[in-house]
C-alpha cells in the first residue's frame, strides 16, 4: 500500500505489553534479581500481550508521545473448578447451606453440581495482597535511547482500569491516572523499554502465592501490563 507523501496522522493510540507468570509461579522466577523489562520481548505474543509489531522499537517513520504510564495486575485465566456430586448421593444442601450456594446449584451430565463462592473471594483477597506489596516495594522506569525519562515507585502509576469492585491497581476509571506534565518523545527508529524494579525483590505476598489454591481449588495465573497512553504519529496510507 502506497504512502500519502508529506502527511501523517496523529491517532490517541495506548502502547502496551505484558508479562504472564504461568501457574504455579516458581522460585526461580520470584529469585531472579534481573529487572522485569517491558516492550522488548513480543515473541509467540497475542493481542492480548502487546500490540507492538516490533520489539523496543515503532515501525517505520512512526514516533510517539508519552503522556501516561499505567502499571495493571490481573488475574489470568484461572479457573473455578465445579464441585460435583452423584445423583444417588445424599443432597449436599442442608438447612444451613446459604441462599446463594443454593441459587447457584445446577443439573449437568447426570450431576448435582453448585458453584463455591470462596475460590472467588479468596482470589480477590490474594490479588490484593499481591497487588499492594508490590507496587509499594517496586520502581517503575522508563527509558528511551538508554536514557531514563521517567522513574518513580510504582504506586504512582494506578492502573485506571479494572473490573468493579474486584481487586485493582486505583480506581477503575481512565481519569485517575497518572499524567506527565511534558510528554516524553519516541523518535523514529528509537530504542524504548519500561523496567519493574524491585530493589529488595519480590515481596513475601509473592512467595506465599506459590502453589497457592484458593482453599477451593483456584488456580490462577498472574498478568502484569504496563501501557504507554499518548499519542502516535504515522504515515498515512
Amino acid at each position: 500500500m502506497s504512502r500519502v507523501q508529506n502527511y501523517q496522522e496523529k491517532l490517541h493510540w495506548p502502547l502496551y505489553d505484558s508479562i504472564l507468570f504461568k501457574y504455579p509461579i516458581t522460585e526461580k522466577e520470584l529469585s531472579n534479581p534481573l529487572p522485569k523489562r517491558f516492550f522488548t520481548d513480543i515473541q509467540g505474543k497475542t493481542k492480548l500481550d502487546t500490540n507492538m509489531d516490533q520489539a523496543s522499537v515503532l515501525p517505520s517513520t512512526n514516533t510517539y508521545e508519552v503522556r501516561s504510564l499505567r502499571l495493571i495486575v490481573a488475574p489470568g485465566f484461572g479457573t473455578v473448578p465445579e464441585s460435583n456430586f452423584l445423583v444417588n448421593e445424599p443432597d449436599p444442601f442442608t438447612e444451613e447451606t446459604g441462599k446463594e450456594e443454593k441459587a447457584g446449584a445446577y443439573q449437568k451430565g447426570g450431576y448435582n453440581s453448585y458453584y463455591k463462592s470462596c475460590a472467588i473471594d479468596q482470589l480477590d483477597t490474594m490479588m490484593r495482597q499481591l497487588m499492594s506489596s508490590l507496587v509499594y516495594s517496586s520502581v517503575l522506569s522508563l527509558i528511551v535511547g538508554e536514557k531514563t525519562m521517567l522513574q518513580a515507585p510504582s504506586f504512582l502509576f494506578p492502573s485506571g482500569a479494572g473490573v468493579f469492585p474486584m481487586a485493582s491497581h486505583g480506581e477503575p476509571t481512565p481519569v485517575a491516572t497518572f499524567r506527565l506534565a511534558e510528554p516524553v518523545i519516541i523518535d523514529r527508529q528509537q530504542n524504548f523499554r519500561v523496567e519493574l524494579n524491585l530493589p529488595y525483590g519480590w515481596p513475601k505476598a509473592w512467595t506465599d502465592a506459590l502453589n497457592w489454591s484458593g482453599g477451593c481449588g483456584f488456580r490462577t495465573d498472574i498478568r502484569i501490563w504496563v501501557i504507554l497512553d499518548g499519542y502516535l504519529t504515522r504515515d498515512v496510507q
